[in-house]
């Protein structure tokens, strides 16, 4: 929905929304085009990562992408937002593995990391990530999926996991 609304203007995108969730979105909508300053918003960007194989090994989609690029000592930056409609949690594995996509889909150096929460109409600070930051967080987690003596541990993402139904 909050992607109808960037593309559209505002304008007739409410789906299946109830009234406090249009609300949610409709703020979520003016904060970016604030943030954007006017400049160009990618919606829906589907990334990927791929090894030195060119075979991907993982794939998101940011809410928004705000291009052009920031310029900050000589060094192009990228900003991307994720919407939550849900609770404020610590997302940065996940904004991590988006920047680093975000990076190489745009060769941008680094990423301005923006969430904005639409329960609470209130946006988290935003955050500066660089490439190595990146690679080292999403590698982390790729080298803990892939270890086969690991084992699993519930937490509050077990509703997102691929396995939930069979590792608890």
């Amino acid at each position: 929905v909050l992607s109808k609304w960037i593309k559209g203007g505002c304008v007739g995108a409410n789906g299946d929304l109830n009234p406090q969730e249009t609300a949610q979105v409709k703020w979520a909508y003016h904060w970016i085009r604030q943030i954007s300053d006017g400049q160009k918003v990618e919606v829906d960007v589907r990334m990927t990562l791929k090894d030195a194989r060119g075979v991907q090994y993982m794939s998101g989609s940011a809410d928004a992408v705000v291009v052009p690029y920031l310029i900050d000592d000589d060094e192009s930056i990228i900003q991307i937002v994720d919407y939550k409609s849900g609770e404020m949690y610590d997302y940065h594995r996940q904004m991590f593995a988006y920047a680093l996509m975000a990076m190489d889909k745009y060769r941008a150096g680094a990423v301005l990391v923006r969430e904005a929460y639409g329960r609470y109409e209130k946006a988290a600070p935003p955050y500066r990530v660089a490439r190595e930051q990146a690679q080292e967080s999403v590698m982390e987690v790729v080298r803990a999926v892939g270890d086969p003596k690991r084992e699993p541990h519930p937490c509050d993402y077990c509703g997102w996991c691929e396995n939930a139904g069979r590792c608890v």
